[in-house]
């Protein structure tokens, strides 16, 4: 229901709507998402690198590599970004076609505002030149800075403490979730058996499965830099199954 009341905000919606989208279906960073360039996804869709070719398109992913606004060590800055660490991620080929479609219709409209600001072609073009940044306000033209983006995330009514950050967790606990749903049949099988316990073999692959996909899977895309923070999703995952944890 939040995400829907984004979406329908007049003038904003189609802009914000995909900054919501970006965030909840790849879990980048508030900033990351502010210093995403018009040519982070690859200007033409030949250069695409898709990890998956031979699965269903709906299936399919992207693979993006992130340098600015990244977290961690800073080497230099670019347009007053700070260059970071550069990290790959996955995302859905759906909504790198939605960003394609963003940049050649949207984002036009919101960077003529910009540009009214030069008085002759010439600035004009050196003005378009500056504006590297994806996202663009659509009444200003101005880029959108992460406390813009936590500003609109939050003003629009949704769940409490919900924020960007917040966001991430989000896409991590479902793609888990997702990922682990047929063993979560299996384990609540397992469970109801008697005299069961959680060092049943299938409780421990289980535990053993649910750990590959968070250190595989989710911690690359999340880029943490340590274990400890990835495997607050495992205790997660067996809260809602309510299963004891035992490591």
């Amino acid at each position: 229901a939040w995400r829907k009341r984004v979406h329908e905000r007049p003038v904003f919606g189609a802009t914000e709507g995909l900054i919501v989208d970006l965030i909840l279906n790849t879990a980048i960073r508030r900033e990351e998402t502010s210093c995403w360039r018009v040519d982070t996804l690859p200007l033409d869709a030949k250069e695409w690198k898709i990890t998956n070719p031979d699965q269903p398109e709906e299936f399919q992913s992207v693979l993006v590599t992130l340098r600015y606004g990244t977290k961690g060590k800073e080497y230099g800055r670019d347009h007053g970004d700070k260059i970071g660490p550069e990290g790959t991620i996955h995302i859905p080929l759906w909504l790198a076609r939605r960003i394609d479609a963003y940049r050649n219709k949207d984002r036009l409209l919101a960077l003529r505002h910009k540009l009214k600001q030069g008085r002759s072609l010439g600035i004009q073009r050196e003005l378009q030149k500056q504006v590297v940044h994806l996202f663009l306000h659509p009444e200003t033209g101005e880029r959108y800075k992460g406390s813009s983006i936590y500003t609109f995330w939050t003003r629009v009514e949704g769940p409490p403490h919900w924020s960007p950050h917040r966001g991430r967790d989000w896409w991590a606990c479902r793609y888990l979730e997702k990922r682990m749903e047929q063993h979560a049949d299996l384990i609540h099988q397992v469970l109801k058996m008697p005299e069961s316990s959680m060092e049943h073999p299938m409780v421990l692959a289980l535990r053993d499965t649910a750990q590959t996909v968070i250190q595989m899977e989710i911690r690359p895309q999340l880029r943490h830099a340590t274990t400890r923070t990835t495997e607050i999703y495992l205790q997660w995952l067996f809260d809602k199954l309510r299963a004891p944890l035992t490591m």
